[in-house]
């Protein structure tokens, strides 16, 4: 009978334990893989490094302090300072500089932000926290305590807690107010414009109308009806001026200087124009005048009325002619002396 036991007498280990024997030693790989990789991921976190304010100790009213935060951020990444809190009136902040102050160790970046503060309070006070933001993450720094005592020792310490810290002055605009007051002042004149007392507006004078020949010759006569003629002279004068005014009226009525023609050339120039009777009656009135005029006659008391009623009887009889011509001036022909020339 065959025995299955080896030469040495020692009893084959089970394919059981083999595989259990394994599995221990890769779990115990794993975890020594993790435990040497875990400061890498720490080291990778974002974080603040340290925060002060400097100087350090006692300051005075109005010193220039600064706060200073240094951080670590993975590379690629800038931080950004997202807010300082709601500082009251008493703490001025200045303009915050952000710097690289170390070269990338490990895939991190060191950084440091500088941002200046004055303090116009006295006594101890905190600076409210710094946020910034390193990508997705955001940092909280720890409050900034600080101990601002007065530039004067004793009692007069007091005075200074009313120093206040430097105002800003913003410019004013005055292009706005000048627009508004031009519109106010443009209103007002307008209003003041509509308002007004409104002047009637006369209507300009008709320039006169000139009188035709025949009503200056009617006033020239109902002027000479008042005259009181007394002496012989007197009457021949009034003659004579009863016949200018029917020279005058030929003149105006056809464009014939009778004032400066006699009585036949006066004639000869209205031939074709009057008829017969009127020519008659025409030379009768200025043979009339000129005979008491040249001839030395003696008139007559009533030979000036007479006279003054014959030139007022041939002016009209001789605008009842040229009006029923039809025209409005009638043609007369050259005189002999116009003929002549």
């Amino acid at each position: 009978m065959s025995s299955d036991l080896p030469a040495d007498g020692c009893t084959p280990s089970h394919p059981r334990n083999v595989s259990s024997l394994r599995l221990l030693a890769l779990l115990a790989a794993v975890a020594l893989a993790t435990w040497s990789l875990a400061p890498v991921a720490v080291a990778q976190t974002a974080r603040i490094s340290s925060s002060e304010l400097l100087p350090t100790g006692s300051h005075r009213i109005g010193d220039r302090l600064r706060v200073r935060v240094r951080l670590t951020a993975r590379a690629g990444i800038t931080p950004e300072v997202a807010s300082v809190g709601d500082p009251p009136d008493d703490v001025v902040w200045g303009t915050a500089t952000l710097s690289q102050h170390e070269d990338a160790v490990g895939g991190m970046v060191g950084w440091e932000l500088v941002w200046p503060v004055q303090v116009f309070r006295v006594g101890p006070y905190d600076l409210p926290p710094i946020e910034i933001g390193v990508g997705t993450d955001v940092l909280l720094t720890e409050p900034f305590p600080v101990d601002t005592v007065s530039v004067r020792e004793g009692a007069d310490a007091e005075i200074l807690r009313d120093a206040r810290p430097p105002v800003p002055v913003y410019r004013t605009s005055w292009v706005p107010a000048i627009i508004g007051a031009v519109a106010a002042v443009a209103l007002a004149g307008f209003a003041i414009y509509r308002r007004r007392p409104r002047v009637a507006v006369e209507p300009e004078p008709e320039a006169p109308r000139e009188p035709s020949a025949l009503e200056w010759a009617e006033a020239q006569f109902a002027r000479m009806e008042g005259a009181v003629v007394d002496h012989e002279e007197e009457l021949r004068q009034f003659i004579d001026d009863a016949s200018d005014v029917v020279r005058e009226y030929i003149a105006r009525r056809v464009d014939v200087s009778a004032p400066r023609l006699t009585t036949l050339e006066t004639l000869v120039a209205l031939r074709g124009s009057i008829t017969d009777e009127v020519r008659h009656l025409l030379r009768e009135t200025l043979d009339g005048a000129d005979t008491v005029k040249f001839a030395k006659q003696v008139p007559a008391q009533s030979a000036g009325r007479e006279f003054l009623d014959l030139a007022r009887v041939t002016c009209r009889t001789c605008e009842k002619e040229w009006a029923a011509d039809g025209r409005d001036r009638a043609t007369p022909t050259a005189s002999p002396i116009e003929q002549s020339a």
